[in-house]
C-alpha cells in the first residue's frame, strides 16, 4: 500500500509539473488556437471555395488575438501591457505565418501532400516559430 501511495504522489507531482512548464501550457493554448485556425480553414476552403492558401492564411490569424490573451495570463504570466505586447506580438505571428506557408505550400506542391493536410504542417511549422519568439521577443 505504501508503495502505491507513492506512485500516485509521483504521478500528481509529474502531472502538476507539466503543467506548469511554459512549453506545455503553450501547447495546449496552441492546440486549442490551431483547432480555431483547422477549422476556419476547412470553412473557407470548401464552403467559401478560397484557395487553400488564402484559406491557410485565414485560418492562421482568426485565432490569434484570442490566444495572445491566453498566453499572456497563463502560459507565460507575463504581466506586458497589451498595448505594447500584442502588436509585437501580431508581428511575430506574422514572421511565423512565413513559416507556416513556406511548411504548407513545400508540402502540397513538392511533396504531394493534399491540401487538406497541408495545413497540419504549417501549423506545426509555425508552432515552432511563435513558441520561441514569444518566450524570447513578447512575453520576456
Amino acid at each position: 500500500m505504501p508503495q502505491q501511495y507513492e506512485k500516485k504522489k509521483l504521478y500528481q507531482s509529474l502531472l502538476a509539473g507539466m503543467f506548469q512548464a511554459p512549453f506545455f501550457r503553450f501547447c495546449v493554448v496552441g492546440g486549442f488556437g490551431s483547432l480555431i485556425n483547422y477549422l476556419t480553414f476547412l470553412f473557407f476552403l470548401f464552403q467559401v471555395g478560397l484557395e487553400y492558401r488564402i484559406a491557410g492564411a485565414i485560418g492562421f490569424l482568426v485565432p490569434v488575438p484570442i490566444v495572445f490573451f491566453i498566453n499572456r495570463n497563463w502560459t507565460f504570466q507575463s504581466d506586458a501591457k497589451t498595448s505594447t505586447a500584442l502588436p509585437v506580438y501580431v508581428l511575430t505571428n506574422l514572421t511565423a505565418l512565413c513559416g507556416h506557408a513556406a511548411a504548407q505550400y513545400c508540402s502540397h506542391e513538392w511533396l504531394g501532400v493534399p491540401k487538406v493536410y497541408s495545413q497540419i504542417l504549417g501549423i506545426a511549422a509555425s508552432t515552432a516559430i511563435n513558441y520561441f519568439l514569444a518566450r524570447k521577443v513578447v512575453f520576456r
